[in-house]
């Protein structure tokens, strides 16, 4: 796996910028078959890398977001989703949460990171830091490179991308997502921050042990009904 990254990071940025110059100064027909190519790599680059789960609220419109922060505050979904982070079957590894810049700003200075597991934050604007529980680097695929090879491969039991709304697409777009724990609240908060890539043809729902261990997956708190429910990823359809 190591060989494989190093092979990428060296190899794929030249076919790139071979690309470039291959639209501009070679004729069509070639370019065209080099620029097929390229884009062979930058899949293979992300399909040896290692997959995700997704843990989302939503309203009835797909609305994740409004003002940076969450437009609602259901404690049972907060505890939901502590406790299914925080969750392994070995007690020697725990898991990675992974966030964008703007996620990682909404959560209050004195919570953050938050305990338990390893968070990771995608900027390119905050510096970047390497401690036990804080990862801050510039690119979803420098941290799941990170992942896939020690320390890390053996300590990290599940990887949870937790948002934004970038953070969510660009792994649905790149098929690097397994399962997606989702909430679905059934109101229209107006939000400003849509999770637009989820497509509910291409899941398959899963029955939540969490949620079913009350006999239930709908709930109500503060007036506001929810749902909280597991789904698969469909490969191929």
């Amino acid at each position: 796996m190591f060989v494989w990254f190093q092979f990428c990071n060296l190899f794929i940025p030249a076919i790139v910028f071979c690309s470039f110059v291959m639209l501009t100064v070679v004729p069509s027909d070639i370019s065209w078959f080099f620029v097929q190519y390229s884009s062979i790599f930058y899949f293979l680059e992300f399909s040896n890398m290692r997959k995700m789960n997704m843990i989302v609220a939503m309203d009835t419109e797909g609305g994740i977001g409004k003002n940076g922060v969450l437009p609602w505050r259901i404690r049972k979904d907060m505890q939901y989703f502590a406790a299914v982070t925080k969750k392994v079957s070995d007690p020697a590894k725990r898991n990675a949460v992974l966030m964008g810049r703007k996620c990682w700003e909404s959560i209050p200075e004195s919570r953050r990171p938050l305990p338990g597991r390893l968070n990771i934050v995608l900027s390119r604007q905050l510096a970047e830091q390497n401690t036990d529980n804080l990862l801050v680097v510039n690119s979803l695929e420098s941290a799941l490179k990170l992942l896939s090879e020690a320390p890390f491969v053996d300590s990290i039991e599940t990887i949870w991308n937790i948002g934004g709304a970038e953070i969510y697409d660009l792994a649905l777009r790149e098929n690097l997502v397994d399962e997606i724990h989702l909430t679905r609240i059934h109101k229209n908060f107006e939000a400003d921050v849509h999770l637009k890539s989820l497509d509910f043809n291409k899941l398959k729902k899963i029955i939540d042990v969490e949620a079913s261990s009350e006999n239930s997956e709908l709930f109500e708190e503060n007036g506001l009904q929810f749902e909280i429910g597991k789904w698969k990823i469909i490969e191929n359809c």
